[in-house]
């Protein structure tokens, strides 16, 4: 249906599948559906999720229903989700180690784009929800928005250890490519609940930041003219690092700054600097750290 007084559909969801609108930057529906619900299917159950304008009164919002309609002349191909070449999309099952068990109790998160740190998200990939170690959900990256099921625990044996109300569940990309899982976040990952249909924006690889102070050792070593200076700070930190000769002059000033937590890494160029033993300095916190260097010309 195109127009319902005072209400905006704003998702479907089926059992283990969910489709909604597809909003654009300025909030305005773009006449597509994003999520892998292709059709609505006849004996088969469906909920309906849909909002409410603000010039409805109050008591409207519980005496208003409606009725879905089998038109004819709407194309349910085109309506719905559907891939570039407007192909019918039907999610595939969980490849091998990425299944799940359908709980009675589910919510829905959708990702329309993911950035990773040393790859590209491609077709064939896959999304994976977790919970305290337990898979709760996949689906397959299709290159289009996709819903990530994720199962909660309904009382059942099948579903022990599935995710509750107020819980965030972690997400995951499988690419088989290379077997390996990369953990992302969001800007925001809102608390799950029974029915949730949340869009996920800001979707990229998740950095983890460091447990303890490290200074690494410089590399390379002897060098000439180059080398490298690393580091990690698990708090965000007042950060000094110098350098000084066997004589204990001042050298340079590598860094003189506070950084948030995480891991760093500077360069020391040295080409205008006699040859011979030096010593890096770090002072981060309480954390205090020399490393030896070579400098050969």
């Amino acid at each position: 249906p195109e127009e319902l007084e005072g209400i905006q559909l704003s998702g479907i969801i089926g059992a283990g599948f969910a489709s909604q609108p597809m909003i654009d930057s300025e909030g305005n529906y773009t006449g597509l559906w994003g999520g892998s619900i292709q059709n609505m299917e006849l004996k088969k159950g469906y909920i309906v999720k849909y909002n409410f304008d603000d010039n409805l009164e109050f008591s409207d919002e519980y005496n208003t229903s409606f009725r879905w309609n089998f038109d004819e002349e709407w194309s349910y191909e085109d309506a719905l989700a559907r891939d570039p070449e407007n192909e019918r999309l039907y999610p595939k099952d969980p490849i091998a180690g990425l299944g799940f068990n359908q709980s009675t109790k589910q919510g829905f998160y959708f990702f329309d784009s993911i950035d990773l740190n040393d790859y590209e998200i491609e077709k064939g990939d896959w999304v994976v929800s977790i919970h305290d170690g337990i898979i709760i959900g996949s689906r397959e990256w299709t290159g289009e928005m996709i819903d990530v099921p994720a199962m909660g625990y309904d009382g059942t044996d099948y579903t022990i250890g599935y995710i509750k109300d107020g819980q965030v569940p972690q997400f995951m990309v499988y690419k088989p490519s290379i077997d390996s899982f990369i953990e992302i976040s969001a800007e925001t990952i809102p608390e799950w609940k029974n029915n949730l249909l949340a869009t996920l924006s800001g979707v990229s690889e998740k950095i983890t930041l460091p447990s303890q102070f490290i200074m690494h050792n410089p590399y390379p070593n002897p060098f000439n003219p180059v080398t490298n200076i690393s580091f990690d700070i698990p708090i965000d930190s007042d950060v000094v690092v110098q350098i000084y000769d066997i004589n204990g002059r001042h050298v340079a000033e590598i860094v003189n700054s506070s950084l948030a937590a995480g891991s760093y890494q500077y360069k020391w160029d040295a080409r205008m600097i006699a040859s011979g033993l030096y010593f890096i300095n770090i002072t981060a916190a309480d954390f205090v750290h020399t490393s030896k260097v070579i400098l050969i010309k």
